[in-house]
């Protein structure tokens, strides 16, 4: 256990004097620095998001997102926090043992709901 142990602290102590270690004050005055910028960009993709909804729906269009985020509203509703099944995934389920999805990402929070 020690020797594991004594390990580590070798590897953090080669990765701080790799890469520097700031005090907890200097990371805060760093983050706050960035303030600005990350509220632009925020606002930036706020904007986007908006222009690309709007231009999807002006050609009448959906994307595989789209059509994900669609697919949950009808299988499921948030209540107090708590996921519960929709009558129509309710009657969906009593209709198929299983269903088989290509390229499924279990990182993706809608795909693993789904």
């Amino acid at each position: 256990m020690t020797e594991c142990r004594d390990r580590i602290k070798k590897a953090v102590g080669e990765l701080k004097e790799q890469y520097g270690a700031q005090t907890k004050k200097e990371a805060a005055q760093c983050l706050l620095g960035t303030k600005e910028v990350v509220l632009k960009l925020l606002e930036l993709a706020e904007e986007f998001s908006r222009r690309y909804q709007e231009t999807k729906r002006d050609k009448n269009v959906l994307d595989f997102n789209d059509l994900e985020h669609y697919a949950l509203k009808i299988l499921v509703r948030l209540e107090e926090g708590d996921i519960v099944y929709t009558e129509t995934a309710n009657e969906l389920s009593k209709q198929f043992a299983e269903i088989l999805v290509d390229e499924y990402q279990d990182s993706n929070d809608v795909q693993e709901t789904l």
